[in-house]
């Protein structure tokens, strides 16, 4: 027999926490010869006329041969999508409607669609029946379905498409792939195509709290991260930010948040993700930078993802200009400035957790058979799951039909500032003085990349941060330098898609868990380094041309300028499978 969760158990009833086989009163009988039991792990469907999904027929020499086969289909719980029990215009049965995801086709197991189970159930079964009750059953199915309910169901989505992501993908991403597994899972989805930069972050900063449970970005990580700052910039901003989950499904070329999230960059699998997401509370860090044109002259930025000056921001954002070459050109790009033994000068000072690799390490494998194993039974609040209403389940919003928004939304702040309902900056700001908590500023001539990271995943099969964990209070930072031997920063390149920890285990690299820090960047035509001057204004040196320099936040450009850094546990919340770690290669 053939079982779609994959887990090769010959037995689907058996429970291999208790040892037990669940099979009393979990049998539901809906027909001559049909019955449908709750496994331990899987909906077992007994019923002779089901369809052979998985090609009936084979071939052999040539010819055609049927495929043996058991009447008998199991359908792991996390495929369920949604059950029903509705009355038949004949008033004489139930109808019994369960749709699940199935994989497409076995040459494309990361690629699912809707698929339904309908049967019709006598009024003496569905309402008297002596073993068990249908409307039980399905309350009970469903509480398998979605994690005894950690998972909320039927979610009130916000989507927001970019139909440029993913040079125009994204678009057909969603209507192909996503929608129609969300539909089948009756969530509740308002649609809105961005139309230009920054458009998501007013819409987040503007939206009625109320009305949804998680926005979903169809893009790469930009939208995320303008949700996120537009969250920010609300008067409720902190209520908010811990009361909306953020949600990625991939429409572009990163999707680092997917990634770490969902443990995938399929479309389809992401949608079932964020169906049976768990909600799950992630650090944010702030950035600030002077700005005479915000009020305050100080602006401050909100980063879910990642910081970076040196090789890697500028692999990713001077790059723009050959995104034609698909992924290719962080490779090429990577390699240029590696051969060049490329440099980026910086004064960088930190507020130090843990910068002994092996308490790093430690820590996390603590926390993974530890910690972790408590927060599997734990989860944020969510909305009571509620009754189907005859509202659409699906409207798309245009400047004509806007998304509900809330009185207490109205902000007088400017969009380019966030709002003070943010947690208090504990280290102040980029013009304070340096906090005595942090190590002296000191100057890295042949600094090669700082990179900082609050997720595993930075894109497709590049797991920077081993150790990264979602809700810790501090940053992974990653430093490097550049006038490394060739074949040791080839070697540092190529070991970051390695196993148990990759780039971590590198001598050459340097990983730290920080909870701030401050980077006064000098590059290669950027900031005068002047001992005096640094010394007078707490590390901001004098300004050059920064025409061709970059710094990096999530993967979008600011100013070549000094900034700090400063990290605030679980301020924002995400949709995951588990709620309590990211789908991370194996470390510790």
């Amino acid at each position: 027999m053939e079982y779609e969760d994959g887990s090769g158990n010959d037995n689907p009833f058996h429970d291999s926490a208790t040892g037990e086989d669940s099979l009393k009163d979990s049998t539901l009988s809906v027909g001559r010869g049909v019955s449908l039991t709750l496994g331990a792990d899987s909906l077992v469907v007994l019923d002779e006329n089901l369809p052979d999904d998985a090609n009936p027929l084979t071939t052999c020499c040539g010819l055609l041969q049927f495929k043996n086969r058991l009447p008998i289909k199991s359908i792991s719980y996390y495929h369920i999508l949604w059950a029903s029990l509705s009355e038949s215009s004949s008033n004489s049965t139930a109808e019994l409607v369960i749709s699940y995801a199935q994989p497409n086709s076995s040459r494309k197991p990361t690629s699912f669609r809707p698929r339904f189970l309908e049967y019709s159930i006598p009024h003496k079964s569905a309402s008297a029946s002596p073993t068990v009750s249908p409307r039980a059953w399905i309350d009970c199915l469903l509480s398998h379905a979605y994690s005894n309910h950690r998972a909320q169901s039927r979610k009130r989505l916000l989507v927001l498409l970019n139909p440029f992501s993913g040079r125009g993908h994204a678009k057909n991403l969603w209507h192909t792939h996503c929608l129609p597994i969300l539909q089948a899972a009756e969530c509740t989805i308002e649609i809105i195509e961005t139309q230009y930069n920054g458009h998501a972050g007013e819409i987040a900063e503007k939206l009625d709290a109320d009305a949804y449970d998680s926005v979903v970005c169809v893009s790469g990580d930009g939208l995320p991260h303008e949700v996120f700052n537009g969250f920010g910039r609300r008067p409720d901003a902190k209520a908010v930010l811990r009361k909306i989950a953020v949600a990625l499904l991939p429409g572009g070329s990163g999707n680092a948040l997917c990634w770490n999230c969902f443990g995938t960059d399929s479309a389809s699998l992401a949608a079932i993700g964020i169906v049976k997401g768990i909600r799950m509370p992630i650090d944010l860090a702030s950035i600030t930078q002077e700005d005479k044109s915000v009020p305050g002259g100080v602006r401050r930025t909100l980063s879910f993802l990642s910081q970076a000056v040196g090789i890697v921001a500028e692999v990713d954002l001077a790059t723009e200009n050959q995104r034609w070459m698909g992924d290719a050109r962080f490779t090429l790009g990577f390699l240029q400035r590696i051969l060049g033994k490329t440099v980026w000068p910086c004064d960088v000072a930190l507020c130090v957790v843990d910068e002994d690799k092996a308490s790093i390490r430690r820590n996390y494998r603590e926390f993974m058979q530890n910690e972790g194993r408590d927060q599997r039974h734990t989860t944020l609040p969510h909305s009571e799951d509620s009754p189907r209403t005859e509202e659409p389940l699906i409207t798309t919003l245009t400047p004509e039909n806007p998304p509900p928004t809330s009185a207490t939304t109205t902000s007088t702040h400017s969009s380019d500032t966030i709002s003070t309902t943010l947690p208090q900056l504990t280290f102040g700001t980029i013009s304070s003085p340096l906090p005595p908590t942090f190590t002296p500023l000191t100057y890295h001539s042949n600094l090669g990349n700082f990179y900082a990271g609050n997720m595993t995943w930075m894109s497709a099969g590049t797991p920077f941060f081993a150790a990264a964990l979602p809700s810790d209070g501090s940053l992974d930072l990653i430093n490097v330098d550049g006038n490394l031997g060739t074949m040791s920063a080839l070697g540092t390149l190529l070991s970051v898609e390695g196993k148990d920890g990759g780039v971590f285990n590198r001598e050459e690299v340097k990983y730290t868990k920080v909870k701030a820090y401050r980077v006064v960047p000098y590059g290669k035509g950027g900031w005068c380094r002047d001992d005096s001057e640094n010394v007078k204004n707490g590390g901001k040196g004098k300004r050059r041309s920064a025409k061709d320099e970059y710094i990096s936040i999530d993967g979008e450009r600011i100013p070549f300028a000094p900034f700090q850094c400063e990290v605030h546990e679980g301020l924002g919340t995400v949709l995951s499978k588990t709620g309590w770690k990211y789908e991370a290669p194996e470390f510790g």
